[in-house]
């Protein structure tokens, strides 16, 4: 499956970003209309000088990093100062490793800061945080607080730079979210595995009341059960990729958004997102128990009778789960790298490979070449109050 997607889009879409799978051709930045932005933000038609725009691009009242940063021009005037946690306060791995192999602190104290700017702006009454937040006033636009869209990897990262990086704060920080998210968002039994009452679900709140704002999650979500691998929550984590399971065997492929309450799709889309396939390798990884295996499965199988495209181009994301219409693009990065790297090494006899959160394989010597100097040179870090 690896080498058809890879094989196609060097065929039919290589040097452009992404590729029409049904048409077979690239698709790159729109020249002809430059305000485009649903193509051009992601797709910039330049090469990358982030690292000598990282002061700029967090150059805000808040010290909350913009959303959007053309690198050639800066920020433009029409620049929207609406961010996501996510966006903003997931750049503690990548950075942290550049600063690990460039033997300079400066981007992952970037990357620190900016988390810490995040956790200010925590509800004082509930500790949840919101989805999206005007970068220049400090204000939610957004106040729903859940571990989906806009927010899992926000949590994600807090956990994983603790563990890579031996951030101590950032493990206190982490493990006061939770406490959180555990109070306010999760509902059911208190044992995930027996007890009476219903399994646990995590619902999307109101960061300042903690009351529900509406009954569905997502396939983000389900990005979660690693989360709660990594932290030692093993049962919790089993429970927590059931429920996304149950929704993928229903359908064959997730829909974007399911309804718990009605057990109906609200959003019918599926992008090829890799999240599901982490927890289910990190759950194998943990427990060794075949049936994770069989998950693994069924994903591969799953992708490949509904997003292989009928011209033999590529994969497609699907439009709507429910009559399986096909999308017309295809983003090489999230399908080729992540859930393809998930499948490989859940089944790999290697145990040692390490990889990052975008699936990019790291030799044992250069991963303790990081840790060690991460260990020696991150402790010296300043440590805000929190």
């Amino acid at each position: 499956m690896f080498s058809f997607a890879y094989d196609s889009y060097l065929k039919y879409g290589f040097p452009y970003d992404e590729l029409n799978p049904i048409d077979c051709v690239g698709r790159g930045y729109d020249h002809e209309n430059p305000d485009n932005i649903n193509v051009n933000d992601a797709l910039g038609d330049y090469l990358l000088t982030l690292i000598d725009s990282l002061d700029t691009l967090a150059d805000t009242p808040t010290g909350i990093p913009y959303p959007r940063f053309h690198l050639d021009s800066g920020l433009k005037d029409n620049t929207t100062t609406e961010n996501c946690l996510a966006g903003a306060g997931s750049l503690l791995l990548e950075f942290g490793s550049l600063s690990a192999l460039l033997n300079d602190s400066s981007y992952a104290s970037i990357a620190r800061r900016i988390v810490l700017n995040l956790w200010k702006k925590r509800s004082s009454v509930s500790g949840l945080f919101g989805s999206t937040m005007d970068v220049d006033s400090g204000e939610w636009i957004n106040r729903m607080s859940g571990l989906g869209a806009g927010q899992d990897s926000f949590f994600e990262y807090l956990h994983k730079a603790y563990i890579l990086f031996g951030d101590n704060q950032l493990g206190q920080m982490f493990n006061e979210a939770l406490s959180s998210i555990q109070h306010h968002l999760r509902t059911g039994r208190p044992q995930c595995l027996s007890g009476s009452g219903s399994p646990p679900i995590y619902w999307n709140v109101d960061m300042s009341s903690g009351n529900k704002v509406n009954h569905w999650i997502d396939t983000l979500q389900s990005a979660w059960s690693g989360v709660l691998v990594l932290h030692g929550d093993l049962n919790e984590a089993i429970c927590h990729h059931a429920v996304h399971y149950f929704i993928w065997k229903i359908y064959g492929l997730p829909p974007e958004r399911y309804n718990i309450m009605t057990e109906k799709p609200e959003l019918y889309f599926y992008p090829l997102r890799p999240e599901f396939a982490e927890s289910t390798y990190l759950l194998y990884r943990a427990t060794k128990h075949p049936f994770y295996l069989h998950v693994g499965k069924d994903i591969m199988d799953g992708i490949n009778k509904y997003t292989k495209a009928d011209t033999q181009a590529h994969l497609f994301p699907i439009k709507r789960i429910q009559n399986l219409v096909k999308n017309l693009h295809m983003n090489p990065f999230s399908f080729l790298n992540n859930s393809q790297g998930y499948e490989f090494v859940k089944n790999s006899s290697c145990p040692n490979i390490k990889l990052t959160t975008s699936q990019y394989p790291m030799n044992d010597d250069l991963w303790k070449a990081t840790g060690i100097y991460v260990n020696a040179k991150f402790a010296s870090l300043p440590q805000y109050k929190l």
